[in-house]
């Protein structure tokens, strides 16, 4: 939501309004949370659906709501999977989902809808892939332009569109993927 086409490394480069706004932490993670309650209370519209919600729930939505949307910044891609890891470790009886794992899975799952364009078909998923790639090069050039050190996967002249991929699945989305269908099954075609 709102996002301005580069990352959060390149946001703390160039110190931008938003990471000091945001002092260079999830800089794009607490922006997109905070657009996300500001249209909530667009005077223009009727766009608030916690409105009528009690204090107590509006607060905990919030902070569920907060917990995963920040819980999307690529930094805690580790150590997201790590809690899953742990959790499919557990006896089965213990990996109950409706427990104290609800909210951890729920993040892991938010997060895995963010990463997770690859696990759709290929029709859906190349497309997207390339609009990223098109993005990262974006990126690459202002940091060329500005004289920065060219971040990893954004420059044009060196990175191979369909090895970007690869690695991507082979190293982030296929272990995560396989991670996430140990504790639920059905899960399992996304990996394949």
């Amino acid at each position: 939501m709102d996002h301005p086409g580069t990352n959060n490394l390149f946001e703390t480069k160039c110190k931008s309004k938003l990471s000091i706004l945001y002092n260079d932490q999830a800089v794009l993670e607490h922006h997109h949370a905070a657009s996300f309650y500001f249209m909530l209370e667009n005077v223009k519209h009727d766009c608030n659906i916690m409105s009528d919600l009690p204090q107590k729930e509006t607060l905990d939505g919030r902070k569920l709501i907060l917990e995963n949307i920040l819980g999307t910044d690529m930094s805690k891609h580790g150590m997201v999977q790590s809690e899953m890891k742990t959790i499919s470790e557990l006896p089965e009886e213990e990996r109950l989902l409706d427990t104290k794992n609800k909210n951890t899975f729920l993040k892991a799952l938010v997060h895995a809808a963010d990463v997770g364009n690859p696990t759709r078909p290929f029709s859906i998923a190349k497309p997207w892939g390339i609009q990223i790639v098109k993005e990262f090069f974006y990126q690459g050039d202002k940091e060329r332009e500005l004289g920065y050190d060219i971040s990893m996967l954004c420059d044009r002249h060196t990175v191979n569109f369909a090895n970007s991929q690869i690695g991507f699945c082979n190293f982030m989305i296929y272990p995560y993927f396989n991670t996430l269908n140990k504790i639920v099954p059905k899960l399992e075609e996304l990996s394949d």
